[in-house]
């Protein structure tokens, strides 16, 4: 899980891909025994309550990056709807920088040419 100002992100290159890495970033909904928590990710009124896993975290913000440096962004949840305020997506363009360089490093362990990093 990496910081980047109020969100907490994980990326990863998606088993059997070689020319995309995934993302989803989340903002801290609360903070238990100095851990940050997230809102569950789901469906169901009856599961709104906190988890540390950020896989099981609700995304605010989710997405690929491309070999080529394109994204692919989607807010919210799966049908790309966020309730929020301007404050909810401050921070967003340092976070995509980091995205970026975290992916630039992932197809490099797996030795995938690509154009992220100069």
């Amino acid at each position: 899980m990496i910081e980047v100002g109020p969100w907490y992100v994980r990326v990863w290159m998606p088993e059997h891909a070689t020319t995309t890495v995934s993302f989803e970033a989340a903002q801290a909904v609360a903070w238990e025994n100095d851990t940050p928590a997230f809102a569950r990710r789901s469906t169901l009124p009856e599961h709104f309550d906190n988890v540390s896993d950020l896989t099981e975290a609700q995304p605010h913000v989710r997405g690929s990056v491309r070999f080529d440096g394109g994204m692919h962004v989607y807010f919210g949840d799966e049908e790309g709807y966020l309730f929020g305020d301007p404050s909810d997506f401050i921070g967003l363009g340092p976070l995509f920088e980091r995205v970026h360089e975290e992916a630039a490093r992932l197809f490099d362990a797996a030795d995938t040419c690509h154009w992220l990093g100069g």
